[in-house]
């Protein structure tokens, strides 16, 4: 069996390849107010959608804990609160467009995402199980924390679909939550991650 390094120190056994398609994958973070806040009722909950990504994924579907996987999601890439994102999240109206605009540039703030010097998002695997659970780093505004996400993994002979979800918070990254109007209104700590990461098997002639 052969062997890849995607990571500087880690190996992992090569399974088979991969692309992964960003645009049928719903990779999301959600965010809710905070609950105290005095104007908590005026806040809305927020989803935000990495739109563009990019990586790699290698995987036997006979044997998962063979599986490899990079993300890297630019900050750039990520929509907030779009109305197709919020109407799959099972969320009602949101945010206007003019709205959206001021979110998504208050997310890309020194103070939030910091998008001018961390322009990216890191994910790297480190081990995968045999019952499907990855445990990798997610890297945020240049933090990295040490993840474990159980996975269901569903294949064919061209494609996979691999489901998830896990929380972390804000202080995990080195930030707090957004808050406006002198902190009136404000998100939760909590970040909610929902992962369906979609991928087609490479194709070698």
């Amino acid at each position: 069996m052969a062997w890849i390094t995607l990571w500087p120190g880690i190996a992992v056994a090569e399974g088979p390849g991969w692309n992964l398609q960003p645009s049928e994958s719903w990779l999301v973070v959600r965010l809710g107010p905070k609950p105290s806040g005095l104007f908590s009722g005026l806040a809305h909950p927020h989803v935000v959608r990495a739109v563009q990504f990019s990586g790699k994924l290698s995987l036997d579907p006979a044997d998962l804990s063979t599986c490899a996987l990079t993300l890297e999601i630019p900050v750039a890439g990520l929509r907030v609160d779009h109305p197709e994102d919020r109407k799959r999240a099972g969320l009602g109206g949101g945010p206007d467009a003019d709205d959206q605009k001021k979110i998504t540039a208050h997310m890309r703030d020194e103070d939030q995402l910091y998008a001018a010097s961390h322009p990216t998002i890191q994910f790297t695997s480190e081990r995968c199980r045999k019952d499907g659970v990855i445990e990798g780093t997610l890297k945020i505004r240049g933090k990295s924390k040490k993840v474990i996400v159980p996975m269901k993994i569903e294949s064919t002979e061209t494609k996979v679909v691999a489901k998830g979800e896990f929380q972390l918070q804000h202080a995990d990254f080195g930030f707090e939550p957004y808050s406006a109007a002198f902190g009136t209104i404000s998100n939760a700590e909590a970040l909610r991650f929902t992962i369906e990461l979609v991928a087609e098997r490479v194709t070698r002639p």
